[in-house]
């Protein structure tokens, strides 16, 4: 009796040996496809709403997001037209758009269900933003000559830039032949006047984009004091147009603020580059 039950045992573990195995492979399936079946009990839909605005001929690239549904997806664009340069790729808006604009839109996706939804979309082209210069200008009074070094920021593929800087004369004089440019890949030229210095930069051999620093100049006070600074730049880029920015910084002195005179800021005539 004792050896039956023995033998009854050993049996029954020997299944269980070999059952563990095959419970273990049915497991590692259907994790495989958890997703998919997650999905599968929903209804497929789209959830991108406002699309990010794109910018005249630079690079775009977002996705229309999805849920629910089972995959594969299908992406199809049903009526209306995306911007010249911009194509529907597996669920992505990609390209670079040459033209200025708002597009309406309609995407039609489908799944490996045959479901199907739609949503409208619209995508704006707009001009790019314009770069901005900064010049570092101390907010205490000063006492010595005092370096001012201007950084661009946000810059796209920017060739060429021509910055008019004013103080007022009666309280700082430029140091002579300080201008300079921060890096040997530049070119400058300057020109000044009382109070007003006009610098010309031109990146060599290239472009440049992001933030970079550009040139310095030194200013010496005539006594201790604050130091207040305006500067226009104007930039050319590789983008084909040109766009301008304006800026006070530093100490507002008797609460006035310091302005260019009009044909000294931007001459009816501008070598280099086109506005679009």
């Amino acid at each position: 009796m004792v050896s039956t039950v023995s033998k009854v045992a050993r049996v029954s573990s020997k299944r269980r040996l070999q059952i563990f195995p095959a419970l273990g492979l049915l497991f590692l399936v259907l994790g495989s496809c958890s997703s998919d079946l997650e999905e599968f009990g929903y209804n497929l839909r789209i959830y991108s709403s406002a699309l990010p605005t794109a910018f005249q001929k630079e690079f775009y690239r977002t996705q229309i997001q999805t849920t629910g549904g089972l995959r594969p997806f299908n992406f199809e664009l049903a009526k209306g037209s995306l911007p010249e340069g911009i194509s529907l790729k597996s669920g992505w808006l990609i390209g670079a758009p040459t033209m200025l604009g708002t597009y309406s839109f309609t995407v039609v996706v489908s799944d490996g269900k045959l479901s199907r939804t739609f949503q409208d979309f619209e995508l704006t082209v707009a001009k790019p933003p314009p770069p901005e210069i900064t010049l570092n200008v101390p907010l205490t009074d000063i006492h010595q000559d005092v370096i001012i070094r201007a950084q661009v920021r946000k810059a796209r593929l920017l060739q060429s830039s021509r910055t008019w800087v004013r103080w007022d004369p009666t309280l700082f004089d430029l140091v002579e032949d300080s201008p300079s440019p921060h890096s040997s890949t530049y070119a400058l030229l300057f020109e000044t006047q009382p109070g007003i210095l006009k610098i010309d930069l031109a990146v060599l051999g290239t472009s440049i984009s992001g933030d970079h620093r550009l040139f310095n100049f030194v200013l010496r006070p005539r006594g201790a004091g604050p130091l207040q600074l305006s500067h226009a730049t104007e930039y050319f880029s590789g983008l084909e147009n040109h766009s301008f920015s304006l800026k006070s910084e530093g100490q507002i002195i008797n609460g006035i603020q310091l302005e260019f005179p009009t044909d000294f800021l931007f001459p009816a005539s501008v070598p280099g580059g086109t506005e679009n």
